[in-house]
C-alpha cells in the first residue's frame, strides 16, 4: 500500500516532527506517529502534540497511524510497541523504505525505537535520522531556523546480510551457514537462509538435497537477479537450479552402478549422457578452486587428483563401456593382454584408480601430452599430509595444481569430441559467482 513510511517518537513539541514530515518526501506516504502515555500535568500532553502533527501530515496529503506506549518511561512497553510498529508497517501497508526519526519522546521512547530499528528482521531498508542544531533557546530546545537532519543507513539485518556474504564471497559457507540461522525464514531473508544452505550442501556433494532447497528458491532468484547486493547468489542459484536436477540423478545412478558395478542397465543410463557426467567432474574440480580461494590448499589437491581420476573413469565408462568399480576387463577382448602390458601387471586390477584409467585411455585415445603434469599431480598427492607423507603444500603448489588441473581437462575433453565452447558453457553453469 505504501512505498516509504515515516516513524515519528512524538514528545511536548512539535516543531522537530514537522521540520521531519517536510523533509519527507514521498507522494502518499505513510507517517505513523508513537506516543507516550501522558503524566499527570503535562503540558502540553503527547496525544495533543500527535494530533497537531497528525492534522498538518494530513494537509500534506500524507496518511497517518498513531500507536500509543502505555508507560514511556518503561523500556520493554516502548519496545513491544515498536515491534508492533515494523510488523504492521511490513505485514499490513507492505513498506520497503522507513525513515526513522528519534528526536522527540522519552529517553526510552528514543532508545527502544532505535533498537527496535537496527534489530528490524524485515528486508526493509531502513533510515535513522535526528533533528538537531547549533542555536538553541532558553528551554534546551533547537530553535526551528537552526535544524538540520542527520541520518544514518544501517540494520541488524544489513549487518548480518553483509557479513553472511563475506563469508560466502570466500566460500566458507560453513560460517556462513551457522550466521544465517539468525535470519527470518520469510521474504528476501528467508531467500538468503536457504541459498546459503542449499550452496553448503552443494558444496558437499549433497547434490540431492542441495536440488530440493534450490527447486523452492527458483522464482525469487530470478526477480533478486536486478538487485545488485543480491544478484551474484541469485544468478549462482537460478544456474544451479538449472542442472541440479541432472547431476543429482547422475550422481545418484553412479552410486548405484559403484555399489553394483554389472548392472549393465545401470550403466546405460549414465553413459546416456556425456555431458551430465563432464558436468560432475568439472564440479570436482570448482570444489578444488573454492578449497584453494579458502586457503585449505592440500584439500585443494586432494580435490584436483579426484577432478582428474573422475574424468578419467567417466571416459572409460564412455568410450570403453568399462565400470572402474570392480571392472568388467571382459568388454576389451583380445585387447586384455595389450592393457596388462601397458599397466605393467599380470592380472588385471579389480578397480581402475587415475593412473591405471589413463593409461588405458591412452591405448585408445591417443598418447597425453600432459602426462608429466598429471605425474606431478599425483606425487604432491600421495606425499601430502592427508595421504601417505609430509610433504608440505602451499599456496604457490596448490595453484600450481590448479593450472594442470585446467589443461588436462581441456585435453581429455577434446578427445572424446567436447570443443572448447561446449566445455566454456558446461563449466560456467557450475561456478558460484557471490
Amino acid at each position: 500500500m505504501f512505498r516509504r513510511a515515516l516513524v515519528l517518537c512524538v514528545g511536548t513539541t512539535k516543531d522537530p516532527l514537522i521540520k521531519a514530515v517536510d523533509e519527507f518526501v514521498c507522494e502518499h506516504g505513510l507517517v505513523v506517529l508513537i506516543y507516550g502515555r501522558g503524566f499527570p500535568g503535562q503540558e502540553p500532553h503527547p496525544f495533543d502534540v500527535a494530533a497537531e502533527v497528525r492534522e498538518y501530515c494530513k494537509s500534506r496529503g500524507l496518511s497517518v497511524e498513531l500507536y500509543e506506549v502505555s508507560d514511556p518511561e518503561d523500556l520493554d512497553e516502548v519496545i513491544s510497541c515498536c515491534g508492533r510498529v515494523f510488523r504492521d508497517l511490513v505485514e499490513r501497508f507492505n513498506v520497503r523504505e522507513v525513515v526513522v526519526n528519534y528526536t522527540g519522546g522519552t529517553k526510552p521512547m528514543a532508545t527502544g525505537l532505535v533498537y527496535s530499528a537496527l534489530t528490524c528482521p524485515y528486508n526493509i531498508s531502513v533510515i535513522l535520522e535526528y533533528v538537531g542544531g547549533g542555536v538553541r533557546d532558553k528551554f534546551g530546545r533547537v530553535v526551528r531556523e537552526a535544524m538540520k537532519i542527520s541520518r544514518s543507513v544501517k540494520t541488524q539485518y544489513s549487518v548480518l546480510r553483509d557479513r553472511i556474504l563475506e563469508y560466502a564471497r570466500r566460500y566458507a559457507y560453513s560460517q556462513a551457514l551457522a550466521i544465517s540461522e539468525f535470519l527470518p525464514e520469510s521474504g528476501v531473508p528467508g531467500f538468503l537462509r536457504k541459498s546459503i544452505k542449499a550452496l553448503y550442501y552443494w558444496d558437499n556433494f549433497n547434490y540431492d538435497y542441495a536440488r530440493r532447497l534450490l527447486d523452492d528458491l527458483g522464482g525469487i532468484a530470478d526477480v533478486l537477479r536486478e538487485y545488485s547486493e543480491y544478484s551474484g547468489i541469485a544468478d549462482t542459484v537460478s544456474r544451479l537450479k538449472s542442472i541440479a536436477p541432472r547431476v543429482a540423478y547422475l550422481n545418484s545412478e553412479l552410486k548405484k552402478l559403484n555399489s553394483n558395478p554389472r548392472d549393465e542397465r545401470c550403466l546405460r543410463r549414465v553413459t546416456r549422457d556425456p555431458d551430465g557426467l563432464i558436468l560432475l567432474s568439472l564440479d570436482v574440480f570448482e570444489n578444488a578452486y573454492r578449497r584453494f580461494v579458502e586457503g585449505r590448499y592440500v584439500d585443494s589437491v586432494l580435490r584436483v587428483y579426484r577432478c582428474i581420476e573422475s574424468l578419467s573413469q567417466s571416459l572409460l565408462m564412455l568410450k570403453l563401456g568399462i565400470v572402474p568399480w570392480k571392472a568388467n576387463w571382459e568388454v576389451l577382448g583380445s585387447d586384455i593382454e595389450r592393457v596388462k602390458s601397458v599397466l605393467c601387471v599380470h592380472e588385471l586390477p579389480e578397480n581402475i584408480g587415475c593412473y591405471g584409467g589413463l593409461k588405458v585411455l591412452e591405448l585408445y585415445l591417443g598418447s597425453i601430452k600432459t602426462w608429466d603434469k598429471i605425474l606431478t599431480i599425483m606425487q604432491l598427492r600421495n606425499y601430502s599430509h592427508l595421504e601417505h607423507g609430509y610433504i608440505e603444500v602451499d599456496r604457490e603448489k596448490a595453484e600450481n595444481s590448479l593450472n594442470i588441473a585446467r589443461e588436462v581437462i581441456k585435453e581429455l575433453t577434446e578427445k572424446i569430441g567436447i570443443d572448447k565452447q561446449r566445455l566454456i558453457e558446461l563449466w560456467e553453469k557450475l561456478k558460484h559467482k557471490l
